[in-house]
């Protein structure tokens, strides 16, 4: 009897203090994209380009913000998708006759096609040759599209056979494809960054697009943060978030230093929440080509702001086993906590974690003369 008088007569003093720096203890950042992708199959399965196709064939190289594809002797243009190539044929030469008459001159074409899904061109090899007969015999006929010569004229001597066509040149230009690669070296956090090079001139208004899903509630919130890295100068990427509304928000941060980690931060604080409450597209834009950019993002992310303290804080002695600890709950909207933490403050032992919006706890446990006066600490 004489614990629970004491306990149940005691004023118990609380001290609640959300901490100086609460986010540090129990609000956590949003994330938008830390970019953690082991693979660039992965990268590219996550932020699709609208100048993704690609093709294999030939001798290959890259000019000017185009990839070439060179063909010398037979062999396949083979895309892995849709798309509208230029292409050059240049027929080799005809082989001259077996005596004296002479060879054909190689022809020339040059135009658009374009290509779906499984399509090929072929390279044609020499023109065929045409072998002795009774009497004189024209040259075989160069394949049709295929930059092959024609082969030469036969002559009436038995004996006597023409030589083949020379082979013709076949060249194949289209855009270079702007993608989305893995970095696993490059980074700012965790195992991965994401690296893509924009080529010159070709890359203007590409664009590489997340889907978000899980969509994102960026409500009541203010910055976005990422980290970004880029080979060129200036203002020459474009980052956009989409909502489901069919609001779109960007940015086009300015990079001050060449091949250097900026943050960049995002003030998104003008946006309405009806325009940022299911965020379901991360966009990347190239707004300036004149020269190819190698760049990598990383690390984007909300950073919580840090709630304002309680106040009204209060004990209630139940008996000898147990305190209700009450106080009031001073942070909603951009502010809002994630969750109380509870400690003693005078040995720093967490007590318990309460959850979001709450605004009592109650502490069991039996309680000798010297616990009456416990103070406690919520951040």
């Amino acid at each position: 009897m004489r614990n629970l008088k004491v306990v149940a007569t005691v004023t118990v003093t609380m001290v609640l203090l959300l901490g100086t720096v609460p986010n540090r203890v129990f609000a956590a950042p949003v994330e938008v994209d830390y970019m953690e992708y082991s693979s660039s199959v992965a990268a590219r399965a996550a932020y699709v380009s609208n100048s993704s196709v690609t093709a294999t064939g030939g001798t290959i190289t890259e000019v000017g913000g185009y990839r070439i594809h060179t063909f010398t002797t037979s062999g396949t243009f083979t895309p892995n998708g849709g798309m509208n190539v230029e292409y050059l044929i240049v027929a080799g030469g005809g082989s001259g006759g077996a005596r004296h008459s002479g060879g054909g001159g190689g022809g020339a074409n040059f135009g658009t096609r374009g290509f779906g899904a499984g399509s090929a061109l072929n390279s044609g090899a020499n023109g065929t040759r045409s072998g002795a007969s009774s009497g004189n015999s024209s040259g075989g006929n160069a394949g049709a599209n295929t930059g092959s010569g024609g082969g030469g004229a036969g002559q009436l001597d038995a004996s006597s056979f023409s030589g083949a066509g020379g082979s013709g040149i076949v060249i194949v230009r289209y855009p270079i494809p702007f993608l989305a690669d893995s970095e696993v070296t490059i980074k700012t956090q965790g195992t991965y960054a994401i690296k893509s090079t924009a080529p010159i001139t070709t890359s203007l208004n590409k664009t590489l697009t997340r889907t978000v899903s899980p969509t994102i509630n960026l409500s009541y919130k203010t910055e976005i943060t990422f980290d970004m890295r880029a080979t060129r100068t200036g203002s020459n990427i474009k980052i956009g978030i989409h909502d489901s509304g069919g609001t779109t928000t960007e940015i086009t941060p300015n990079i001050t230093s060449a091949n250097v980690y900026q943050t960049v931060t995002w003030d998104i604080s003008g946006v309405s929440n009806a325009n940022k409450d299911v965020i379901d597209q991360i966009i990347v834009t190239i707004v300036n080509a004149d020269a190819a950019n190698t760049f990598y993002l990383d690390n984007m992310a909300v950073n919580p702001l840090s709630p304002p303290q309680a106040t009204g804080v209060s004990g209630t002695a139940l008996g000898v086993s147990s305190i209700t600890w009450n106080w009031t709950d001073n942070s909603s909207g951009q502010y809002q906590e994630d969750g109380f933490k509870v400690y003693c403050a005078t040995s720093s032992e967490l007590r318990n974690t309460a959850a979001t919006d709450a605004v009592a706890w109650t502490e069991t446990g039996a309680y000798s003369e010297h616990d009456i006066s416990e103070i406690c600490s919520v951040v």
